[in-house]
């Protein structure tokens, strides 16, 4: 009567499961004392448990190579066995040589598994006559069960309806129905189908369900490409994405990517996670060899762009060299979008080039204003760049980052009028350096997303006691009650004796930087100041509603001894901590008015002050 399906007699259990009398294994350890470099002893050890894993839909606008790397990766985690919910091949052919073909081609894939794999026929495997007889001599019974560990696995064809529709066979029922009635005491209960009828075919499902509902039981699918998890009256239902069959690939809020299941079976039942192929890595990742080909990358050297030097202070037209350079013996495939701040264009505004392997690709961008435009308030042009490889064997390489292209020009330092370093900025005329796209952001880019999360304004004067700073910054998130880098702070960053040739001891008391926060400490000052600045400046901070203002004060005496009456300008970059508590998970972005000092966009030009002639104060 049921010579459709099987019964597959598995005795892994039997040849796998530890004896009944075997002790559970103990840690052997020597530390003496009462301090105890670990949590616990007790080790996790159920001779019960087992894992296994789950692959879902292959096809439907397959992409190739996935199921193949989802192979490959399987075979990294070892699972027991893995079982598979449909959709295989591709299918929607009308003969039996390219059934067979197709069939071919997805075994070449499957076999490099390591690990005992169980089929389940998806509508693209059996969902027509033909296809259903291939599979039936190719693969065997389209429905079956066997039990491992005292775990029932119901394995059912969601196409066996007339000429093998979407419909459960009054047969598969009668089957279905029985196996479970001689199996009512078996721990737990794992039905594999392809298509979730309790999501489109609920009457359909209503066949089943009573069957199952006086067990612990939980159910596999897949079909609809998109990933679900349900629970109801005691079952537990999932209906996973994709294993390279069609899908946009647009994450895991919409259920699209691609994913096995791994499933730890324990008494308790199973504990699942969704596991992204692009999350399951080899260990030679990332080899010596391979880091060092991709060092420009790591640095942030691969894509440069020169800045744009502006003399007299006002911006109107300038040209930007950029240079992309391919490391790798591969070509490489560059898109690039210019974003220019308000009133500026770009000349292209977009790049779209191949670059062959090793080699650089040099090209020019030019900027425009229709009007001339103030250097201090206006904002770098930004690259927004993706580099992509692709590799016939293996999944692409995809890359991207940012190039911020500066316009700069030499700045002069006005005269001071009654300032006091209190926190207060009443009493500055003016912050006429607007900073709403940093040049630089430090350290964790991904945490700054935008003017609105955190800008500031700055701006310099000199009397004849001190060479002021001071910031003002607009600020969603405020932050001052935490430690170290978890607090919003300003910074500046001072070379006095920019481009001179003088003595190390000379060099290191001019280069140094000052930070300036509501509740910095002692500790945390230290930790991150350059050098300890000069003896006699000052700092003060204050909280304003919307951000901080922060003051900075450098005795003149100082600069005029670093300086010995030679050239009176100094190199400066002012810097913003960014702590946003409800994102600390994105951790802390700094940042920085031009690039900083030590990184790849540094320039010698940048930020060049000129202070005040004497006499002038």
């Amino acid at each position: 009567m049921f010579s459709r399906f099987a019964y597959l007699p598995i005795t892994i259990a039997l040849l796998l499961a530890l004896p009944l009398w075997a002790q559970v294994p103990e840690i052997q350890q020597q530390v003496e004392g009462p301090k105890k470099p670990w949590t616990s002893l007790d080790v996790r050890f159920a001779p019960r448990d087992f894992q296994f894993a789950v692959v879902t839909d292959n096809t439907g606008t397959p992409r190739p190579g996935i199921f193949r790397e989802a192979m490959d990766k399987l075979n990294l985690l070892q699972p027991s066995f893995v079982m598979s919910i449909g959709d295989l091949i591709d299918g929607y052919v009308d003969t039996s040589a390219e059934l067979h073909d197709q069939w071919d081609d997805f075994m070449l894939d499957l076999n490099v598994l390591k690990v005992p794999f169980f089929f389940v026929p998806g509508n693209h495997d059996v969902g027509r006559p033909l296809w259903y007889d291939v599979y039936r001599e190719r693969i065997g019974p389209t429905y079956y069960y066997f039990i491992y560990q005292d775990v029932l696995f119901l394995c059912l064809d969601s196409n066996d309806g007339e000429r093998h529709g979407t419909v459960y066979s009054e047969e598969q029922m009668e089957w279905a129905k029985k196996v479970l009635a001689d199996h009512p005491d078996v721990r737990w209960t794992l039905v594999f189908q392809h298509k979730p009828f309790w999501l489109s075919s609920p009457k359909d499902w209503e066949r089943l369900r009573p069957a199952l509902a006086d067990r612990p039981c939980t159910v596999f699918a897949g079909h609809i490409h998109n990933y679900v998890y349900a629970e109801d009256k005691g079952i537990r239902y999932i209906t996973m994405g994709t294993t390279g069959g069609g899908t946009p690939l647009r994450g895991e809020a919409l259920g699209e990517f691609d994913h096995v299941m791994w499933v730890t079976m324990t008494d308790d039942g199973p504990i699942m996670a969704a596991l992204a192929l692009d999350g399951i890595l080899p260990v030679d990742l990332r080899t010596a060899e391979k880091a060092k080909q991709m060092e420009v990358f790591s640095r942030n050297s691969a894509v440069t762009a020169s800045p744009i030097l502006v003399e007299g202070g006002k911006f109107s037209d300038g040209t930007s060299r950029l240079e992309i350079l391919n490391p790798l013996d591969q070509p490489l495939r560059f898109d690039g979008l210019i974003e220019t701040p308000e009133g500026l264009i770009a000349t292209p505004n977009a790049l779209h080039e191949i670059i062959p392997a090793g080699e650089k690709l040099s090209t020019e961008v030019r900027l425009q204003s229709e009007q001339p435009v103030d250097v201090a308030a206006l904002q770098p042009a930004v690259l927004h760049w993706e580099a992509h490889y692709d590799f016939a064997q293996a999944p692409s390489m995809d890359l991207e980052g940012k190039r911020r292209i500066v316009i700069e020009t030499e700045h002069a330092i006005p005269v001071a009028r009654d300032i006091a370093v209190d926190g207060n900025l009443e009493d500055w005329d003016d912050l006429p350096y607007v900073v709403t796209q940093p040049a630089d952001v430090y350290t964790n880019e991904q945490s700054w997303t935008g003017a609105r999360d955190c800008s500031f304004r700055f701006g310099v004067a000199e009397d004849d006691k001190f060479l002021y700073v001071a910031i003002a910054t607009e600020d969603d998130q405020t932050d001052t009650d935490d430690v170290k880098v978890y607090q919003d702070f300003g910074a500046i960053y001072v070379n006095a004796v920019p481009g001179r040739e003088v003595a190390e001891e000379v060099q290191k008391k001019a280069l140094f930087s000052l930070l300036a926060g509501e509740d910095l400490s002692k500790a945390d000052r230290e930790l991150f100041e350059e050098n300890s600045g000069p003896k006699g400046a000052e700092t003060a901070a204050s909280f304003t509603g919307d951000g901080h203002a922060y003051e900075f004060a450098i005795p003149v005496d100082f600069l005029e001894e670093i300086q010995k009456g030679g050239d009176r300008t100094i190199q400066l970059n002012v810097g913003v901590n960014d702590y946003d508590p409800s994102q600390a998970r994105l951790g802390v972005s700094v940042l920085f008015w031009r690039p900083r000092w030590d990184a790849s966009g540094h320039f010698p030009e940048s930020g060049i002050f000129h202070r005040p002639a004497q006499g002038t104060k």
